[in-house]
C-alpha cells in the first residue's frame, strides 16, 4: 500500500525524507528508529519495553492518496477535511499511456538502449 506521510517524526521532528528509509512496508525515522505504517501509526519503537498501545501522539499524520495511471496522488486539506472529489481516469488516458510506454520501450531497443 502507498502511502504519504507528514514529513516530521512526532517524537523529535526529525525529517523523514531526509535520511529515513522504507523497511518493508514501514518508514523508519533516522534519529532513533521509530517505524510508521502507511496510516501514519507509530509500529516499533526499537528501544521500548512496555507493552501498551503507544499514546497517539506518538503517531504522525498520514494523507489520503490516491494511485491513478501508474502515479501517486495525495490529497491535502489545511484543516485536515477528507477529499472534497475523487479524481477520474478515463479508459482513453489509460490506453494511450500503455500505447506510449510500449513506443518507447520499442525506441530504446533500437537505440541499444534497454
Amino acid at each position: 500500500r502507498v502511502g504519504v506521510l507528514d514529513a516530521f517524526c512526532p517524537h523529535l521532528g526529525a525529517h523523514l525524507g531526509q535520511g529515513g528509509q522504507v523497511c518493508g512496508n514501514h518508514l523508519r525515522c533516522p534519529f532513533h528508529g521509530w517505524s510508521f505504517d502507511a496510516q501514519g501509526r507509530c509500529q516499533h519503537v526499537p528501544y521500548r519495553k512496555a507493552k501498551r498501545e503507544l499514546p497517539e501522539a506518538a503517531h504522525t499524520r498520514a494523507y489520503e492518496v490516491r494511485v491513478l495511471l501508474g502515479r501517486v496522488f495525495a490529497w491535502f486539506d489545511a484543516e485536515g477535511r477528507p477529499p472534497q472529489w475523487e479524481l477520474e481516469c478515463h479508459a482513453d488516458v489509460e490506453d494511450g499511456l500503455r500505447r506510449s510506454r510500449a513506443t518507447l520501450e520499442i525506441v530504446r531497443h533500437r537505440k541499444g538502449m534497454g
